[in-house]
């Protein structure tokens, strides 16, 4: 077996994962196995009882807590390569070695993690702790927070230096801090109508910063919502966590699974898009589903060059945890494949504000034949450093999406979509699901029924933003499942309803 590093093989259903450490143990050296309540499938002991367990995909670990490791205790990472069985074929997984492990009393230890193993070295006073990771990424994508504030849904934000925050971990932005100034708005900016001229209200607060009395993060840091080990360890492959799926953006048929109802421009060279988009919570049926609603700043082909920039909301239980509706944010270069993430889960996207966190739960949402309430998202490319910049609600600046790197949206977009996505597993018996769309009702019922895309802009080449042309158009993949109506008027400029229910009469 390649990577094996250890001499004899224990079946754990014949010897109990305790007892094989039941030997002397030095109290100034601690080994801390980051593993809870995974089905081990083989242990493997080395002759200086070294613990080294290979996990089945779903693995259960305590990734903050080995992450908390990672940074405090500057410990030598060396990756290696080892392979376990599994049904019948073999799965890589990384495998960390941390070293210099200080002494920690065991009490403190205790609170830390629920497993806690102890392992004296035969060689050596330096002590290796064997911690089981995901990824690179998992173990480093929370950084050291100089605040944290408690939502009420339980989220964690962290205040974390905006100069340490995970973009600057991009070899092309190491050393370096966020720009410095705004950037040249598009003409045309204007502040977004108030609820007086809608009928909706400003969907832009945070549950988090309601938490903490509408205050935000301090001057000089960002708030970032803290990946815990169980949002890793809902990931579908831990490989993939922070990643969205293949196929997100409607192309001539479904494809993976995706669904969608949306209106797009294509045909033109575009540098951004503007749009107010209705904020709901909708129903997911299973936790490997989503439905989210967002905007698509698209360039290349729909091959392997396919470039994106994404904002807007999404209900995403395996991501998040829950079922509530969350502003998010990603990018891709190569088709979903290996470049891009979600919110600030890989670097890339820099953050400038102090006062919006990406992957927070939206607060207030719709209420069918109740309130309605919109977020605004302006996406554009700065004329003078080439840098794609997020607004988020009435003028906040998020932060930038730097111009390196993009390959066809290094220049500028040609297609931009507005609309909504759900993923259609088929997992009750192969009908089709009923995640919902939207509001979870059909184009059809109107405001106050249906979920709506208002005041739809794109930006032209001389950094103006502009109605949409002729040439806009709306479709739907599975009209039956989830259908779109499109309209102009004076108030909302163009306009569209969209959404369904999924499965039904029609839809199966």
């Amino acid at each position: 077996m390649a990577g094996h590093l250890g001499l004899g093989r224990v079946p754990l259903s014949q010897k109990p994962l305790l007892s094989i450490l039941n030997h002397e143990q030095d109290d100034d050296h601690q080994l801390v196995l980051a593993s809870a309540s995974a089905s081990v499938q083989w242990c493997y002991l080395t002759p200086d009882w070294l613990l080294a367990c290979f996990l089945r995909r779903r693995l259960r670990l305590l990734l903050h807590w080995a992450k908390q490791r990672l940074l405090q205790e500057e410990a030598l990472r060396v990756s290696v390569s080892v392979y376990s069985e599994l049904e019948g074929g073999s799965l890589p997984i990384d495998v960390f070695i941390l070293a210099r492990e200080r002494h920690r009393q065991r009490e403190e230890e205790e609170e830390e993690a629920p497993l806690l193993l102890m392992a004296s070295s035969a060689a050596s006073s330096l002590l290796v702790a064997v911690v089981v990771l995901v990824l690179v990424a998992a173990a480093e994508v929370n950084k050291p927070a100089v605040r944290t504030i408690e939502s009420p849904d339980g989220d964690l934000i962290d205040c974390v230096a905006a100069h340490l925050q995970p973009a600057f971990d991009h070899p092309r932005l190491r050393g370096q801090r966020p720009l410095r100034g705004p950037p040249e708005r598009p003409r045309g900016w204007r502040p977004r109508p108030g609820p007086n001229d809608t009928a909706a209200g400003d969907a832009g607060v945070q549950l988090w910063a309601s938490s903490a009395g509408g205050a935000s993060c301090p001057e000089g840091s960002v708030p970032i919502r803290r990946t815990t080990e169980a949002d890793v360890l809902r990931a579908s492959s831990v490989r993939r966590f922070g990643r969205a799926p293949t196929a997100r953006v409607r192309r001539d048929s479904v494809s993976g699974g995706h669904e969608h109802a949306v209106g797009y421009v294509a045909g033109e060279e575009y540098y951004g898009a503007k749009a107010s988009i209705n904020v709901w919570a909708p129903k997911v049926s299973t936790p490997e589903e989503f439905s989210l609603s967002q905007i698509w700043v698209i360039a290349g082909s729909f091959g392997n060059d396919l470039n994106t920039i994404e904002a807007g909301w999404q209900v995403s239980p395996q991501l998040y945890g829950d079922n509530s509706p969350r502003f998010f944010t990603y990018w891709t270069t190569d088709a979903y494949q290996t470049t891009g993430c979600y919110n600030l889960l890989c670097s890339g996207f820099v953050q400038t504000n102090s006062r919006i966190a990406m992957g927070a739960a939206i607060s207030p949402t719709s209420g069918y034949k109740g309130g309605q309430f919109d977020i605004s998202l302006l996406v554009w490319k700065d004329p003078n450093h080439g840098n794609w910049w997020l607004e988020f609600g009435n003028g906040e600046l998020v932060g930038y999406w730097p111009s390196f790197l993009f390959s066809h949206l290094a220049s500028h977009a040609s297609m931009v979509q507005f609309g909504g996505e759900v993923v259609n597993t088929r997992a009750d018996g192969g009908a089709h699901t009923a995640t919902q769309m939207g509001s979870g009702h059909f184009a059809g019922e109107g405001f106050g029924g249906a979920s709506y895309f208002r005041n739809l802009e794109v930006v032209d080449w001389d950094n103006s933003l502009v109605p949409l042309a002729a040439g806009f158009h709306v479709t739907a993949d599975h009209p039956d499942c989830y259908d779109i109506q499109g309209g102009v008027n004076a108030v909302w400029g163009n306009y569209f309803y969209y959404g369904g229910p999924g499965k039904n009469v029609k839809c199966t």
